[in-house]
C-alpha cells in the first residue's frame, strides 16, 4: 500500500492511498470459499460446485463488501501509522476500482482540536464591594413602591385578572424576612 499526504491544516489531512489489487483479490477468495460450502448451483451437490464457477456468480457481491472491509482496515493502519486523532469519522471516496488494478481511495480526516486551558490560578479577578446603608435599601424600596401605584382600586367584586396589580398584607416575625416586608400593612389611600 502506498500512502500520499494530498492537504495538510492544523485541523484536517487529506491522504490518497493506492491498495494493491492481490489485497482485495485475497479477500474476496476467502468469501468465496466462506460461502463456497452452502451454495447450490444447478448441475452440482450442494457445496460441490467449483471455486471458479461460484466466483463468477457471487464475486459481484462480495466485492463491496470486500473492499469496505479492506478500505475501513487500511484507514485504521493509517490513522495508527500518523499517529492521527480524528474528531469525526474519516471520509472515505473510492476513486478508482478496475480489476487487476491498484484501487485509489482518497481520505479526508477531520483531525482533534487541541485546546489548551490556562491555569485557573493565574487568572485575576477583581473583587468589589459595595456597601450600602439598610436605610438606603428601605428608602429606596418604599419609593419604588410608591411609583407603582398607578392603579385604581376595583369596587366591583370579580375575578383578577393579568393587568390587574395584587397588593398582600404580609407580617413576619422571622428574623431572615427584611424590615421593609416585615410590617407591609394595606395601604389606607386608595390604590
Amino acid at each position: 500500500m502506498s500512502i500520499k499526504e494530498i492537504k495538510s491544516g492544523t485541523l484536517y489531512k487529506e491522504y490518497s492511498l493506492e491498495i494493491p489489487y492481490e489485497e482485495i483479490n485475497q479477500i474476496i477468495e476467502s468469501k468465496i470459499n466462506e460461502i463456497l460450502p452452502t451454495v447450490s448451483m444447478p448441475g452440482f451437490r450442494k457445496g460441490k460446485a467449483p471455486a471458479n464457477i461460484v466466483r463468477k456468480k457471487y464475486e459481484s457481491s462480495v466485492i463491496s463488501e470486500a473492499i469496505e472491509n479492506l478500505v475501513q482496515t487500511k484507514t485504521k493502519d493509517l490513522l495508527d501509522k500518523k499517529n492521527l486523532k480524528p474528531f469525526t469519522q474519516p471520509k472515505i471516496d473510492l476513486k478508482k476500482y478496475e480489476k487487476n488494478q491498484p484501487i485509489e481511495v482518497e481520505i479526508k480526516i477531520d483531525l482533534e482540536p487541541e485546546i489548551i486551558l490556562k491555569d485557573f490560578k493565574k487568572i485575576n479577578v477583581n473583587k468589589y464591594e459595595i456597601k450600602l446603608d439598610k436605610s438606603i435599601i428601605e428608602k429606596n424600596y418604599k419609593e419604588f413602591l410608591n411609583s407603582q401605584k398607578q392603579y385604581s382600586k376595583i369596587v366591583n367584586n370579580r375575578e383578577i385578572k393579568i393587568s390587574d396589580k395584587v397588593l398582600i398584607n404580609l407580617s413576619s416575625n422571622d428574623e431572615i424576612t427584611p424590615d421593609f416586608l416585615k410590617l407591609q400593612k394595606k395601604p389606607s389611600n386608595n390604590n
